[in-house]
């Protein structure tokens, strides 16, 4: 919605944008393609949270439509060019595997659009199919300020905060190895 309204970057911004990166950590479906519509601009907005792969639909090809159309504008330095702003957009899975929904999906999605993926639940260091053995409970609960149920089981829902969690460094180690492989370094 902050894309439609115009305010989650500017025209400058967007030309100094190296990679679009999505992310998101609930555990729904962002690929179901019953409701896509062939344009961002056929959605009816505000998109409200019913539909989330309609919302993911928008933001992909409204980010790949904007960049396109920079080689229209005569104030962008892609002006006259014949592809606009290449444009890169990156998903990224949730920081576990317990949300096996959102992951899957997004994997489907990454694989629909040829774009690459950060794969957090894969390189985290736990797995919602081995209890800690001390505490016995999810591993996850640990590093997480705070809790969701999914399908019966309390994992953690978002990790500690701060550079010097184990969760945040990680993430941060994957994060960066990927876009290493994806961007000259400046």
């Amino acid at each position: 919605n902050r894309m439609y309204e115009g305010v989650l970057y500017t025209k400058e911004e967007l030309e100094e944008i190296d990679a679009f990166v999505i992310m998101q950590v609930h555990n729904r479906d962002v690929y179901e393609d019953s409701q896509i519509k062939p344009a961002y601009t056929d959605y009816q907005m505000p998109i409200d949270r019913s539909n989330y792969a309609a919302a993911y639909d928008y933001v992909i090809k409204r980010y790949l439509s904007d960049c396109y159309n920079l080689k229209f504008d005569k104030n962008s330095r892609y002006y006259g060019s014949l592809t606009g702003k290449p444009a890169l957009v990156v998903l990224c899975t949730d920081w576990h595997d317990a949300r096996t929904l959102y992951n899957e999906s997004v994997r489907k999605l990454a694989a629909k659009w040829g774009f690459p993926l950060v794969e957090f639940d894969k390189y985290v260091g736990f797995s919602k199919n081995q209890l800690h053995p001390v505490t016995g409970a999810q591993t996850s609960l640990i590093y997480s300020t705070d809790k969701q149920v999914i399908d019966g089981v309390t994992y953690g829902w978002h990790p500690l905060r701060g550079r010097h969690q184990p969760v945040q460094q990680r993430m941060a180690a994957v994060f960066a190895d990927l876009m290493h492989k994806l961007l000259l370094v400046k």
